[in-house]
């Protein structure tokens, strides 16, 4: 998935809504991006993100065709293929 794709599929969410992403059945809190010239890679930590301050952090890119990957940077990152919501509990999760 493009990050462009996926600021577009969350356009309409809460601004509230938290993100994680999953890999190989575990879930991780989306708490970093990590913006290059080739990627941008989401990586986890304690507080994962709200759609609100994503928007903050991609607001200036210009260049935003770029692939969204998940993992660290010291192990293997794998690309996004899909966004499961959860309306009730307020949270997205990539895959």
């Amino acid at each position: 998935m493009q990050l462009t794709n996926f600021l577009q599929l969350i356009t309409d969410l809460d601004n509230q809504i938290t993100f994680y992403y999953q890999i190989d059945g575990q879930t991780f809190p989306l708490s970093k991006l990590t913006l290059t010239s080739t990627a941008c890679l989401a990586t986890s930590s304690q507080t994962p993100l709200t759609k609100e301050r994503i928007a903050k952090i991609v607001k200036n890119m210009h260049h935003r065709s770029l692939p969204l990957l998940v993992g660290s940077s010291q192990t293997k990152s794998v690309p996004v293929y899909g966004l499961h919501i959860d309306l009730q509990a307020h949270t997205a999760t990539l895959m």
